[in-house]
Order: C-alpha cells, then structure tokens, then sequence
C-alpha cells in the first residue's frame, strides 16, 4: 500500500482545481495516516469526520444489502453511493504519484461516455494528467506535497469562481444549530456547498503556487481542431444524367460544434476576479495559468487568442494593473504521443518546487530542459517568442535539442515601472515565499518585553543576511542589501520597516546570432 515516508514540510505547497469522474478507495484514504494527519492540520477534521461517518453508515447499509440480496435478489434497495464519496470538495495532500493511483484505483477506466467540452480539449479530465506532471519533475530526496480538489464538470467555470461578497472559510468549519440536526450526509453536503473551492484552497497555509487544468481547457473554443476542416464550395444545382457520377472522393464533414458555450472570450474577465480574490485573501500566492487559444478557426494551426492580447494590454493601463503580477501566463500547451492535449502548468509548478527547494525561489527555471516526453502544441517560432515575451509578457515554452524548456520566467506587469527587468516569475515567487517566511517567523516572536523585542530584531537581521550570503539579496555588504528599521507608536507598538534590493538571478544567458538581409542581429535570452 503506497504511503509516502517523507513527511518534512516542503518549502511550499502546490494546490491543483480540476475534474476527476471516478470514485475514490475511501478504505485506503482512512488508512493512510500520513494524509489524515496533514487535513487535519489544514484545519479540515470536521468535514474528515463527516465523511467517515458517512462511509461507516455506507457499508453497514451495504452489508445488509448483500445479506437481503442472498435471499430475494432485489436491487432495488441498493444503497447509492453520495457525491461525497468521489472526494469531491474536500482539499486531498498527494506526497507520490502512486499515491494517487492508489486513492483513485478506476482512473484508468474511466467512463468512455464523458461529455465534451471541446474538440481540442477533448473529452477526458486534465487534473490527472496535470498531476503526473507534476510528480515527473520531483525527486524523492525532496520534500513535496500537492493539494488537489475535485470539482463537478456539470457546473463548468463557475465551480472555479467565487462571489465577491464571499468571506474566507473557518480554518476549523463549526457547525450550527439547524445544521447538527441533518444527516452526516446531508451536513457533509451543504458544508461543501457552503464554501467555494477556491477559497478552500486559498485557507491552506503554506500554499505557494496554484495550478487550475480543467479551468484552462473550459477555455478552448468548443469547435476548434488540431488542423482545420477542409471546407468544399458546395456545387450549384444542375441536371444530370442519371447514369452521372457525382461522388468526387471528398466528403464535406459538418460543422457541427458541441453543446457547451464557448467561454474562451470571457477568459480575461474570469482571470481579473480570481486574481482580485487571490490579492483579497493570499497576496503570497502565484498563479500558473495557460494562455487560451483564438477563436477564429481560419488560421493554419490553432494560435494564442488575439482578443486576449488586446484586453490585457487594455488591463495593464488600469489602476489595478498590479493585480497581473498574481499570474504567470504560460503558452504553448503540451501534447503526448497520442495527440491529447494538456496543461503546461503542472509541469512547471513541478519543476519550480524542485528547483527552489534546491537553490532558492529566486533561481529562476528558464532554459532549463524540463523533465517531459511530451511536445508544445502549436510550434513557437523565436520571433513569436520574442514578440509574446515582450507584449504582453507571457512565459513560453519552447523545444530546444529536442527538448522542451521554458524561454523566459515573465508576468505581465512590472514591480517597477520603470524597470522592466522586475516583471519575472523569480521575484514574484521570491516576494510571496518572502511573505511567509517573515509571517512564520512573526508568529514564533512575541513582543512583550525590551528584551523580546531586542531578540526579534536580531533574528530579523539574521535571516536577510542569510538571505545576502545566498544570494537572494544584491549587494556587495550585507548593509547594501536591506535596511532595518525599528519604531515605535504612540500605543507602545513596535513596527519594522524593511527595505530590500532583491537579486535576478541569472542561471544561463543565451545569446543568438542571426543574419538577415546582411546585418547581424543579437538578441539575448534569460537576461
């Protein structure tokens, strides 16, 4: 029975929204110790608890069905299986890939019927396949932990939206009065109604990165295909012969589309409200999210979405331009051998996680070949890549020596206005796990005393100096790359103000040379 031994906390956590239609091995769930453990510390025991009374009152049901059924062989009275029973709602910490075939052991055979959402999108959940990603780029020296929950296809994109006016769940969900009297069931239920997905996830405390693949592939045009119909003028009436042959060998296929809507349009009004949530409630989480496709189905190959360019440069002259640096913007998509199409996210999330967890959170994973068998989808050409980097800052994959690696760590807006060089995925991520490292240490201070005030700015200083010897920090002293400042307000309050100048780290600069038309062209890669 697989059960990760490795239980040191990782440096972050990663968190995955997405699909999953197939029932969960609730035996093995209850026995693995390790992942009880770590919901319950997220603070999740009452809906834990919930749910095994649940599952004990569903095998006493099923048991005596079972001694019925040896005597009158009535099905009838089968007792059905809940919603609940699918782990639907409920945040699942995965420390292995086995893990998660263990809990879902039916992942293989899923229902061949599943309905769907687009044609290039196809009509399979991304959520496992993002999760194998993720797991490809660890290694087991590391430690890891990837939250994951399941959410209903049926509701579409607004299982993945929150209400404005919503307020952030309980770390400890209490029950009220009316709520006590139902069933087990029936409170499990309405406790999952009650609280959004999202907002469940954001509770997590030591969440780092977020990763939505069934929310990216909602987002594809409903008709769109790999290559383009071949669209025939249909013939003008005429009279023929009877003994003409009109069949020419080429069939016009229908143009019939599915029957979902086509939101790949809204995708910019969807990402401004969750990253107003994400600045509302976790100002230290980063958001992975994979760039949609264009509509217009004429082009050659499908292409990155026109109209979302133009909104987002619209949205990056706005007030609350400053939300944008929640989102690293990730295009193209990854394809397999067999042609289904994935998220790139995960993989990232995966190889970033492994990547500061060795180095730091500002060593950035551009130019690095990710851990994949997979190929992009559609190809990126460098002056696509350049022009995508530029405006509006997306992250983009591409394939090196037959490898697959990211071109440059972007966000699409700026700390500093001025200095363009402040819009990289590496300062985000190291401005978040800044956030809560100096959030973990403030709770461990206490500031009662001179003394413990005196002790608090000394492990203050402590730890940015650590953060210069590592490189974090630039500067050639460590006074050159912080500055600490303690006072006082006029209700004895102690306040410290921090100044930082945070490093770019640069791993690899790559440098093209290229002639055109007689003049050499430089560009320069990962600077």
């Amino acid at each position: 029975m697989p059960e990760t031994r490795l239980h040191r906390t990782p440096l972050f956590d990663v968190a995955m929204i997405g699909h999953l239609e197939c029932a969960a091995d609730l035996d093995y769930f209850f026995s693995n110790s390790a992942m009880l453990a770590d919901i319950r510390v997220a603070g999740y025991s009452d809906l834990l608890d919930l749910l095994r009374s649940c599952h004990d009152q569903y095998k006493i049901e099923l048991d005596k069905y079972k001694a019925d059924q040896v005597k009158n062989k009535d099905e009838k009275n089968k007792p059905k299986i809940l919603p609940a029973f699918f782990l639907q709602g409920l945040p699942i910490p995965l420390r292995s890939l086995e893990e998660f075939q263990q809990l879902f052991p039916s992942l293989e055979t899923l229902p061949a019927n599943l309905k769907f959402i687009s044609r290039l999108g196809g009509n399979y959940p991304w959520l496992p396949l993002a999760i194998a990603d993720f797991f490809q780029a660890q290694v087991m020296q590391l430690p890891r932990r990837l939250w994951i929950i399941a959410v209903p296809q049926e509701l579409g994109s607004a299982v993945f939206m929150t209400p404005d006016a919503a307020v952030a769940p309980a770390s400890n969900a209490q029950l009220d009065t009316p709520l006590k009297s139902k069933s087990s069931a029936q409170q499990l239920d309405e406790l999952l109604q009650r609280q959004p997905a999202l907002l469940r996830v954001l509770d997590l405390p030591n969440l780092g990165l977020l990763c939505l693949p069934d929310f990216e592939r909602l987002h594809i045009p409903p008709s769109l295909t790999h290559i383009p119909r071949l669209r025939i003028a249909n013939p003008l009436p005429a009279f023929l012969p009877c003994s003409s042959n009109t069949d020419d060998g080429v069939s016009e296929t229908s143009e019939v589309g599915t029957e979902e809507p086509d939101e790949s349009v809204l995708f910019v009004l969807h990402l401004q409200r969750l990253l107003r949530l994400i600045a509302r409630f976790r100002r230290d989480v980063n958001l992975l999210l994979a760039f949609p496709f264009d509509v217009n189905r004429n082009a050659e190959v499908p292409r990155h979405s026109l109209l979302a360019i133009e909104q987002l440069q619209e949205w990056q002259k706005n007030g609350d331009a400053n939300l944008l640096r929640h989102v690293q913007l990730v295009f193209p998509y990854l394809q397999d051998a067999r042609g289904n199409l994935s998220s790139p996210c995960a993989l990232l999330a995966g190889q970033t996680l492994a990547s500061a967890t060795r180095h730091g959170e500002w060593r950035s994973i551009a130019g690095i070949a990710l851990p994949t068998l997979k190929r992009i989808f559609p190809a990126v050409s460098l002056k696509l890549c350049a022009q995508l980097r530029e405006a509006p800052g997306l992250a983009v994959l591409r394939e090196e020596n037959a490898g697959v690696q990211l071109d440059d760590e972007r966000i699409p807006a700026p700390y500093v206005a001025d200095q363009p060089s402040t819009n990289s995925g590496e300062l985000a991520r190291f401005m978040g796990g800044l956030q809560r490292a100096l959030e973990n240490l403030g709770l461990n201070l206490v500031f009662e005393n001179q003394f413990a005030i005196d002790q608090s700015e000394i492990l203050l200083r402590d730890f940015f100096t650590r953060l210069h010897a590592l490189g974090a920090l630039r500067g050639r002293r460590p006074e050159d790359a912080f500055s600490l400042q303690r006072q006082s307000d006029a209700e004895g309050q102690v306040v410290f103000e921090i100044e930082l100048a945070p490093a770019i780290a640069l791993d690899r600069i790559q440098v093209d040379l290229r002639s055109h038309q007689n003049n050499l062209q430089l560009e320069v890669r990962n600077g």
